[in-house]
């Protein structure tokens, strides 16, 4: 089921999540579904060349239990400090409200980036 202001003929507005199905209570978004997509996609293709090298599996498992959460992270206080600064009276008492949404894709390559280069 699509969200319910989605019509064929409707232009997206910026700022809005788009809903591409709901199970239940739980509501699945575009950007959030096309993000997993793309670390899993990343993942599975990393894991292939990582097999052809004959490198050991234990060193990229540590990677990627260390750059992902990272990422996320990163992506919520990028989004938090634009905020702030185009929003002066923003509020940091929900920093932690992911669901609600606010990531921004820089903001995690960005600390993905440092996290690995000091696990490296």
């Amino acid at each position: 089921m699509l969200g319910p202001s989605w019509t064929p003929d409707a232009p997206y507005e910026a700022g809005t999540s788009t809903i591409l199905f709901s199970i239940g209570k739980y509501q699945f978004h575009a950007y959030s579904l096309t993000m997993m997509l793309g670390m899993l996609a990343a993942i599975l293709t990393i894991t292939i060349f990582w097999a052809r090298e004959k490198y050991k599996f234990e060193i990229l498992l540590i990677a990627v239990i260390i750059v992902i959460p990272s990422s996320i992270i990163g992506a919520r206080m990028w989004h938090l400090v634009e905020e702030k600064i185009y929003n002066p009276n923003f509020n940091f008492k929900r920093w932690y409200a992911i669901w609600e949404g606010g990531l921004s894709i820089q903001g995690g390559v960005v600390m993905a980036f440092i996290m690995g280069m000091i696990y490296g």
